[in-house]
């Protein structure tokens, strides 16, 4: 009777393979298949990867050219009737103060950035990104190109009314996007 349980529990005894030894090898069996099956997963994933930052390149430089072309509409028809450079010049609705203001603001910010790319990159051969070799000026063009942003709204919202939010918004992308293409063009890594 014991022998018979003893069978009925461990199958392979009858065979002359102890338990022990079936056991390890089938730990090594389900190893060896965890390591192909991770193996095949990391694989997969990294095609995944790959298939994603080819679709993430692809679909910048879509935006980019959408907002290039709705940057060109908007200087070329303004609010659909006079230009944006007319409006700029020559209607008295705009409010003066605030934008002088922000054409201040806008110049620090082309200051930081030609500190940030030309000197530092290119006059004293610094290789580090720009939040590496001067965090400050980050957080400062920030804060200033915000500043630029609310006084400019506040400049043009007698012109355009709530048109004004869109048209700047447009406006300040077509300007990150053509500063992204100056130079230095790529951060070099060590």
């Amino acid at each position: 009777m014991a022998s018979s349980a003893t069978q009925r529990a461990t199958p392979y005894s009858a065979t002359g393979v102890s338990d022990g030894n079936r056991q390890s090898q089938a730990i090594e069996i389900d190893a060896q298949q965890s390591q192909k099956a991770s193996a095949t997963s990391h694989e997969q994933q990294s095609q995944a990867q790959q298939r994603r930052r080819f679709k993430g390149r692809k679909r910048s430089w879509q935006e980019n050219a959408i907002y290039l072309l709705l940057g060109g509409v908007v200087l070329y028809l303004g609010d659909g009737s006079v230009h944006f450079l007319d409006v700029l010049f020559r209607d008295p609705r705009i409010r003066w103060r605030p934008l002088q203001a922000a054409a201040a603001c806008v110049a620090v910010n082309v200051a930081i950035y030609l500190y940030a790319a030309v000197f530092l990159r290119l006059l004293r051969k610094d290789t580090r990104s720009y939040h590496q070799s001067a965090p400050a000026a980050l957080a400062v063009a920030t804060a200033v190109g915000l500043a630029a942003y609310v006084l400019c709204s506040i400049a043009f919202w007698p012109v355009w009314g709530i048109l004004t939010l869109p048209i700047l918004w447009v406006l300040f992308m077509v300007f990150a996007i053509i500063t992204s293409y100056l130079p230095p063009f790529k951060v070099r890594q060590d």
